[in-house]
């Protein structure tokens, strides 16, 4: 936004370009979760800020937010021309084509792909649903998840079944979000009474970003707005007067009038499950790595890996589903069940029969028993089943006939 011509075309090629570097003049605005005023961290020479004057320009109240939204957009239409260039490239024009037309159709982020296909199909609502739900697989160990922990595990599905994610921290259900905004006035009660005046700002702050992401989707989504912006402003100036606890008060307003329109979706249960899948070696009960596992409803089946740590998660309907554990197996490197699925219904590790409840969290343990073999050797005679056989009764012999002949 502040960049001259120039440098905003040397900007967006190093953006493209990881080999480019941008320009001297770029500046990014700097933000501290630690310090006592995190939007101006003591000593940044240009921190993010916050109001009208802040240098970041990311709050709907600062004069340039729309020719920054504007800038943005551009920018990432840019960036969605370069990636079709670089497919087109890499595949050619009609691979390309072909393969953009899958995308063509929704807005989502990767999280969609946890989803069964045909991606187009789902809502964009239902699909944001599926992003917040994401958010819990990036990384066990950061989201702070214990896999064992099925009580705390089924707490977070809810959580992200609700539209709670880093975006959007109270969520996208009208009435959780009315109910947590509520209960902050406790915490800035508190915080005022021993003299903490910055938490109490920082607490209310955080809504009110969020009370204008909600205005601003609910605009694009061509939902009236009207109502809600007198609230919104009537939280702000409230805000700016120190009055936190009625900054608070008055958001549940403006989610309660625009989330059940432009978030019907967030508004009911759960319609799909998360299946939570584990897999062990019976004698052992060591995880199995990198291990392929089929799951099976009356009109759709999914196959996932599970990973390093035996576990993998997928979204999926509820209901009864088999599941099965095939043999990958190969003909001289060619993985045959790619080219003939219909085996997977015969040659298998093991299967089984469950049942996933609807809207909620779906633990499947699936063990595999290689008796006094162990798990790798087990496993890899078994996908290379097809051309052991070959060598022995096939190749060999017909090499020992032509040494024969040789000698």
């Amino acid at each position: 936004m502040d960049l001259s011509d120039a440098d905003k075309a040397v900007a967006k090629d190093a953006l493209f370009d990881p080999a480019k570097n941008p320009p001297a003049s770029l500046k990014l605005t700097g933000y501290d979760p630690n310090a006592e005023d995190p939007f101006n961290p003591p000593g940044d020479p240009y921190p993010h800020g916050s109001g009208k004057g802040a240098n970041a320009k990311d709050s709907t109240s600062h004069p340039q937010h729309e020719d920054a939204k504007k800038a943005a957009i551009e920018a990432s239409r840019e960036m969605v021309k370069k990636m079709k260039t670089e497919l087109e490239k890499e595949l050619g024009v009609d691979k390309a084509k072909e393969l953009w037309k899958k995308f063509a159709n929704f807005k989502g982020k990767r999280f969609i792909f946890l989803l069964p296909p045909p991606y187009e199909e789902y809502s964009p609502a239902e699909i944001k649903r599926i992003e917040g739900l994401g958010h819990i697989f990036k990384s066990w160990e950061l989201a702070g998840l214990d896999l064992t922990d099925s009580k705390n595990l089924i707490e977070q599905v809810k959580l992200m079944g609700q539209g709670i994610s880093p975006e959007y921290p109270y969520g996208l259900n009208a009435e959780a979000a009315a109910f947590s905004i509520t209960a902050l006035t406790a915490d800035v009660r508190s915080a005022v009474a021993r003299g903490d005046t910055q938490t109490a700002r920082d607490i209310t702050r955080t809504a009110l970003v969020y009370a204008e992401r909600i205005v601003d989707d609910a605009r694009s989504m061509d939902v009236n707005v009207d109502q809600a912006l007198v609230a919104l402003r009537e939280a702000q100036n409230l805000y700016e007067a120190g009055r936190f606890e009625g900054a608070l008060l008055t958001i549940p307003a403006i989610t309660n009038d625009l989330l059940p329109k432009a978030y019907p979706e967030f508004q009911r249960p759960l319609d799909f499950s998360l299946y939570l899948i584990r897999a062990t070696h019976a004698e052992t009960g060591r995880p199995l790595k990198n291990i392929a596992v089929t799951l099976r409803w009356p009109y759709q089946e999914a196959d996932v890996k599970v990973g390093e740590d035996g576990y993998a998660v997928l979204i999926g309907p509820p209901g009864k589903f088999e599941y099965i554990i095939p043999l990958e197996l190969n003909l001289i490197g060619l993985p045959l069940l790619d080219y003939l699925p219909q085996l997977k219904n015969y040659f298998v590790w093991t299967r089984g029969l469950s049942t996933a409840p609807k809207g909620g969290l779906n633990m499947l343990d699936i063990s595999l028993s290689t008796l006094f073999i162990p798990v790798e050797i087990a496993v890899l005679i078994a996908n290379n089943a097809i051309n052991i056989f070959l060598f022995l009764f096939i190749l060999l012999p017909i090499g020992w006939r032509l040494a024969k002949r040789l000698r």
